[in-house]
């Protein structure tokens, strides 16, 4: 979410809003992003999506656009396989 509404920002703005971030709390946003990323590849190496929360963070790193396509197609058969075994659709 955070990064979504960063995403508009001019680089000057952003880097204001990061600068301000590690002011404030000793990390900017990037350090999400990184956690995110892990987690996603723990995910994919464990080949297997073990709870909703991980199930929507698949869904959000599918809408992003800039996603490698070989993480995608991992994501997309880890989520097909997991809403399949949940009945959901």
């Amino acid at each position: 979410d955070l990064s979504e509404g960063l995403d508009g920002l001019s680089s000057e703005r952003r880097s204001s809003a990061q600068d301000f971030l590690r002011s404030r709390h000793g990390f900017g946003f990037d350090y999400f992003l990184r956690q995110g990323q892990l987690k996603l590849a723990k995910i994919i190496a464990r080949g297997k999506v073990r709870n909703e929360n991980e199930h929507r963070m698949i869904i959000d790193a599918l809408s992003d656009t800039t996603i490698d396509s070989s993480v995608s197609v991992q994501l997309e058969m880890l989520l097909a396989a997991h809403e399949s075994k949940s009945g959901a659709a």
